[in-house]
């Protein structure tokens, strides 16, 4: 059975698909973030943070960047109820990424939604595409992989500034 009021935000359980490789790295960095499309009194809107010690620099930029995502974050909430045949109600829509450098040297990352509590899109680190866990995921699939711009970034981002930074 599905929850469907703020019970479900109750430490923010996490129900993704573990990665594809196990986490042995020597730099991680990891972002979560939370919105809820009816929030009651006392709960926020939108909620995201970092795992990671990072300093006060990043914090300020990390804050700015997560602003915007909040914008994001209703919009993509409204457009997934839509694709669920929903106009109201308590739901959820999380979003789990980050990147790392391995051991070994090579590189990782993984960026995933999650809608409700059950997976919805993830992009794969392999072919720099996104890929559908439902099939109200598709609309959000095709138009994400037509955005080649985007796509490029990713594969830069991951590949030379994660090993960089």
């Amino acid at each position: 059975r599905k929850r469907t009021g703020p019970e479900a935000l109750v430490l923010f359980k996490w129900q993704f698909s573990a990665p594809a490789e196990p986490l042995t790295s020597t730099h991680s960095l990891r972002y979560f973030r939370t919105a809820v499309s009816d929030p009651e009194p006392g709960l926020p809107a939108y909620v995201s943070w970092i795992k990671d010690n990072v300093g006060a620099d990043y914090w300020e930029s990390g804050t700015k960047r997560g602003i915007a995502k909040q914008e994001w974050s209703r919009t993509s909430m409204r457009n997934i109820m839509k694709r669920y045949n929903q106009t109201g109600g308590f739901h959820t829509l999380q979003r789990r990424s980050g990147c790392e450098i391995r051991e070994d040297g090579s590189i990782g990352g993984s960026r995933q939604l999650a809608y409700d509590g059950d997976d919805f899109l993830r992009f794969d680190m392999n072919t720099y595409t996104w890929v559908v866990a439902v099939k109200e995921a598709e609309i959000t699939q095709c138009r994400r992989n037509e955005e080649t711009a985007d796509l490029q970034y990713r594969k830069q981002y991951t590949e030379k500034d994660v090993l960089s930074g």
